[in-house]
């Protein structure tokens, strides 16, 4: 199975490495923590990556008309 670092995704996805930590601190991305202790560092697999993804291509439910 093929994971990412945070800093990958964020490559990927464009955004900031502090982003994507925000994304998945919310819960927005899913992720594993493999850090020791108060350490976080995360992997992201590539089935959830583009899960995200997908999701962030799906149209809006909001709006009018």
């Amino acid at each position: 199975m093929k994971v990412y670092r945070v800093e990958q995704v964020a490559e990927i996805l464009q955004a900031s490495p502090r982003h994507v930590q925000r994304l998945i601190r919310l819960g927005r991305l899913q992720a594993t923590d493999i850090g020791a202790g108060k350490t976080k560092n995360y992997r992201i697999s590539r089935a959830d990556l583009e899960a995200f993804i997908d999701e962030r291509k799906q149209p809006s439910n909001s709006g009018g008309g």
